[in-house]
């Protein structure tokens, strides 16, 4: 039975991993089983594929962001401002300002990031929203 024949019949082979007559021919040619070529051939595709996947989760680029927003924190307020470069940039240089050393969790230093936030946003959900948004993010620790 042809290699190809053999790799039809066998149903636990995935559709990638299926020889063709042709690659047949050439692979015997050179002395390797196509199966161990087209193994090869599709594992490195798909290293390339998860190398690729992996740098834009480190560095997601092409998102739409401007360069200003460089850190994921930023990124985070500009989404929740509806896309407001400036406002976002102020409202990280604000709790940037005003937090002090294990803010998050202690009431009265939270309140004080908030009180800087309100006079920032002008408004009291938007602030509290933006806050909780902020005590998620690692850089505001």
């Amino acid at each position: 039975m042809a290699l190809s024949q053999a790799c039809m019949a066998s149903s636990y082979l995935p559709c990638a991993l299926r020889a063709t007559p042709l690659l047949d021919q050439k692979s015997a040619s050179l002395g390797y089983s196509s199966i161990a070529l087209i193994a090869v051939w599709d594992y490195e595709e798909y290293l390339k594929e998860i190398i690729e996947l992996t740098k834009q989760v480190k560095t997601p680029t092409g998102a739409g962001y401007p360069s200003s927003l460089n850190t994921a924190g930023k990124r985070a307020i500009y989404d929740n401002l509806d896309k407001n470069e400036g406002l976002a940039m102020q409202v990280d240089e604000t709790i940037l300002f005003t937090k002090e050393h294990g803010w998050i969790g202690h009431p009265i230093k939270e309140k004080k990031v908030r009180n800087a936030l309100r006079r920032v946003l002008n408004e009291e959900s938007l602030t509290i929203a933006i806050l909780e948004i902020v005590k998620l993010q690692d850089e505001y620790q």
